[in-house]
């Protein structure tokens, strides 16, 4: 059927025979005499399967709805009595009353099923008990329908057209949909109600299946609650109305309120009450010393009818006397009327201490809410009506940091003056819990020259701060040392029985920053896509920039162009640098990048000009148009590798590890000059190359090897090497995955292909120190690291904090391409990690050698 030409059906078929005929009919429009198509060999056999096929989708709600016939009720019925549309007033009354009991006794459809009845099909009789009718004819669908009813009024002839009850529901009417199927409904549902077994009653009423019961199920139901709704409100009734009828009385302040034993029963409260034998079983009086009347009497409605009245006004009120009575049903009404409820900032904490108090489920959004909007909830008074508790949490909670020590203290002294008799007592406790070395100079003043507050205050620990800050330290944190980690592969889950090929791995674009100063964890910018191994670096404008070196084996790391990623941390924007490669470039391996000033230089190898075997180190300035400028440095081999450093506005530093040698240098490249040098202390050492981290901080080089735990620092300021003494033993082995970087003579690994550990190594005390984890679910390694200074402001977020979950910090980034991107430029597919090779454990005698992301500048 490849040449039949495209056509559209006429119409939207319903059935098995509309498909068929509408798919033959576009076959003899569409198509040419001379083609011949058959779409159905055995054109039953193709019915059948369409016609089941449909029948199917049919019972799951698919495709044309058929409206169902209503069952009649018992309201229903006794309408038609009261109209005199049943009943033995006239001969068309006689004629409908025996129409409508056979239906609605014996099952009888209208017109398919009344026609043959004969009356040797009814026998009267009667047993022990009671008097019965007996139907003999059997219940199918083969009846003709017989029944007649008069003509014109005065006329004695009689025509053959048939009686139906949706007739008599017009006649009388009664609104809903009622046919001729309705009888039989009505038997269904009635023999259902009574307890009858389904194949009973779908032998009675001539279905096949059980799906027709499914309705009468539901029908029951519906007439149950009926039957119960009026029950409850019957006995309401009797409450208000004839409390003679009530054998319990209610005594609330005063007042007397009728109830029935068996509807309080319905409480928990008054169950165990009940059942006890307490004097109140046989007095009959129950005697409430808790809530408001007005309260106790909407409780008791909602026992009888299900419903109450419900306002934030007194909700207090009724949600006391429900919990107190153990009316759980009630208190969750109470929750889902809370939930209708805008929460902001001005009705979180009502919501938050009411669903406290009575341990409603809504309370735990409603406390984030009030955590993740605490600066403007500070502003308010409802939070002045906190207990000591509930402050002392606050003021404790490591996941506020985001709101700062100042407006802490401002709001810890609004508390207290709140009822300040009371709270004074609680006032050293909460304010020993503050940071008071985060606290401004001017804010310290303050709450020193505060008489209410005499007494109350760590004075003394006050006074040192503000002496300590008077020799030299700033009056407020402005600043903060931070370690960047971008990027990378994250695990999404470790089955160590797997094997690691098949674990769940992907790229990431998070950004996380561990405050140095802190010792915690806070998340940042999102980067614009996901990164298998970055480099990140911080400019002194505050700008970061972000590249990604590609993936570990260098044949797939050869691209016709790079992407610069650069993240404006002022304005939140983050742009796209394209860099261009030189068509002579070719086989460029990129290493690493350095920033110096407004310069960017990337550092890498590539072939030799004419030449596909022999390779050179190569330095790229990139320009403003993404352009670059190449200057060839020294030869190298394909598996040596090199990082570089800032040393100062002239120079840039170098180091080289040479794979075949097993050793490394130091060089040194003149920006202006363009010549290279070695320092005279720093030629070339012998190395364990598989074991060996090269780290960068500041202008320091740091050799760490992993396998004899050994570190040294190559200082170019002194030209000496610094040897720190052996690494004590770690607590976990130090993996050749995890992410390593150095600062202020202490060594910081992070994460690795197993674990998301984070550990800090102090060298001049040689102790081991465990951090936060890394907040990832399993493991992260291969991310970009860079050590920087940052406003303390920036990460002042916990990861999980409350105010990010409502406002992300990526809320307000703006993601730009750079103005001399390239709109037909399509992002490379080298970042995919089903690339990415998983073999990272090498041997010292491994011949190939692939480089981890090791090199930080710091």
């Amino acid at each position: 059927m490849d040449d039949l030409p495209d056509f559209e059906l006429t119409q939207v078929p319903l059935t098995a025979d509309n498909i068929i005929e509408e798919l033959e009919k576009a076959v003899t429009v569409n198509c040419n005499e001379n083609s011949r198509y058959s779409f159905v060999e055995d054109i039953d056999i193709d019915k059948r399967s369409l016609s089941a096929r449909m029948t199917e989708l049919t019972k799951q709600g698919i495709g044309t709805t058929t409206k169902q016939a209503e069952a009649i009720s018992e309201e229903t019925e006794s309408t038609l009595w009261e109209k005199g549309l049943l009943g033995s007033i006239n001969s068309k009354a006689i004629m409908n009353t025996m129409f409508f009991y056979n239906s609605k006794l014996f099952g009888l459809r209208g017109v398919d099923e009344h026609g043959n009845l004969s009356v040797d099909q009814f026998e009267l009789g009667k047993d022990q008990t009671e008097s019965y009718i007996l139907f003999k004819g059997r219940a199918n669908k083969t009846y003709k329908a017989f029944y007649r009813r008069p003509l014109d009024k005065g006329s004695i002839k009689f025509g053959e057209q048939s009686i139906g009850v949706n007739k008599l529901s017009k006649e009388a009417g009664i609104d809903g949909y009622f046919t001729n199927h309705s009888g039989k409904r009505t038997c269904a549902t009635t023999l259902y109600q009574a307890g009858v077994p389904e194949q009973e009653i779908m032998n009675r009423t001539g279905h096949r299946t059980m799906d027709f019961t499914k309705n009468c199920r539901l029908m029951g139901n519906q007439y149950m609650y009926k039957h119960a709704t009026n029950l409850t409100k019957t006995l309401n009734k009797q409450r208000e109305e004839q409390p003679d009828l009530c054998d319990v009385t209610i005594i609330i302040e005063g007042k007397e309120l009728k109830a029935h034993w068996c509807v309080l029963m319905t409480c928990p409260y008054f169950e165990s009450m009940y059942n006890s034998g307490l004097a109140e079983k046989t007095s009959g009086k129950v005697t409430i010393h808790i809530g408001k009347t007005y309260a106790v009497e909407n409780v008791l409605q909602y026992l009888y009818l299900g419903n109450i009245e419900m306002s934030m006004s007194n909700l207090e009120d009724i949600l006391e006397v429900a919990d107190y009575l153990q009316c759980f049903d009630l208190k969750n009404l109470c929750n889902e009327f809370l939930n209708s409820q805008p929460l902001d900032t001005k009705s979180c904490v009502k919501i938050c201490l009411i669903s406290s108090l009575y341990d409603l489920a809504i309370h735990d959004e409603a406390l984030r809410y009030m955590k993740g909007h605490l600066k403007q909830v500070f502003q308010g008074e409802d939070i002045l009506t906190l207990t000591h508790e509930s402050v002392l949490s606050l003021v404790s909670d490591e996941t506020l940091s985001y709101v700062s020590q100042d407006s802490f203290l401002q709001f810890l002294l609004c508390w207290l003056k709140f009822d300040i008799n009371n709270r004074r007592k609680d006032a050293a406790q909460l304010f020993l819990a503050l940071k008071f070395e985060n606290v401004s100079n001017e804010s310290l003043n303050d709450v020193l020259t505060d008489n209410e507050l005499d007494g109350l205050l760590p004075t003394n620990d006050i006074n040192a701060i503000l002496e300590h800050r008077k020799n030299g330290v700033n009056s407020q944190i402005q600043t903060s040392d931070i370690v960047i980690l971008g990027g990378g592969v994250f695990i999404d889950k470790i089955n160590y029985g797997q094997p690691r090929e098949t674990l769940i791995r992907s790229n990431s674009k998070k950004m996380y920053a561990f405050n140095l100063d802190e010792q915690k964890w806070t998340n940042l910018w999102n980067m614009p896509l996901p990164l298998e191994r970055p480099a990140i670096r911080v400019s002194d404008d505050r700008k970061i920039y972000v590249i990604n070196l590609g993936p570990v084996r260098s044949e797939f790391s050869c691209f016709n162009r790079y992407d610069m990623h650069v993240f404006e941390i002022a304005s939140k924007i983050w742009k796209t640098i394209k860099i261009e490669k030189d068509r002579h470039l070719i086989g460029f391996y990129l290493h690493d990048f350095i920033l110096c000033g407004k310069r960017i230089f990337l550092l890498g190898r590539g072939f030799k000009q004419f030449s596909t075997t022999e390779e050179s180190c190569k330095l790229l300035e990139v320009k403003d148009e993404g352009s670059i400028e190449t200057k060839v440095l020294f030869d190298c081999n394909e598996k040596d590798n090199f990082y570089c450093s800032n040393l100062d506005s002239e120079r840039i530093g170098i180091v080289c590890e040479w794979f075949h040698k097993k050793t490394f240098s130091i060089k040194y490249y003149n920006l202006d000059t363009h010549a290279l040098s070695e320092p005279t202390r720093a030629k070339s050492c012998s190395s364990t190359i598989s074991f060996t981290k090269i780290l960068m901080y500041k202008a320091d080089i740091i050799q760490l090897d992993l396998k004899r735990r050994m570190m040294r620092k190559f200082s170019p300021n002194s030209n000496t090497w610094f040897c720190y003494p052996k690494i004590t033993t770690p607590p976990i082995e130090l993996s050749k995955s995890a992410m390593y970087t150095f600062c202020n003579d202490n060594l910081y690994v992070f994460g690795g292909d197993k674990s998301k550990k984070s550990y800090k190594y102090i060298c001049k005390q040689k102790i081991w120190v465990e951090l936060e984890d890394i907040p990832v679910t399993t493991s992260l390694y291969n991310s970009g690291v860079c050590v920087s200074t940052v406003d303390s402001e920036l990460v002042a977020c916990h990861p999980n904090c409350p105010h990010c979950y409502y406002s992300p910090k990526d809320s307000g980034v703006t993601y730009a391409e750079s103005e001399h991107s390239d709109a037909s430029y399509q992002d490379s597919d080298d970042d995919v990690d089903d690339e990415y090779d998983w073999d990272n454990d090498y041997d010292e005698e491994e011949e190939e050698y692939s480089r981890s992301s090791d090199c930080v500048l710091m």
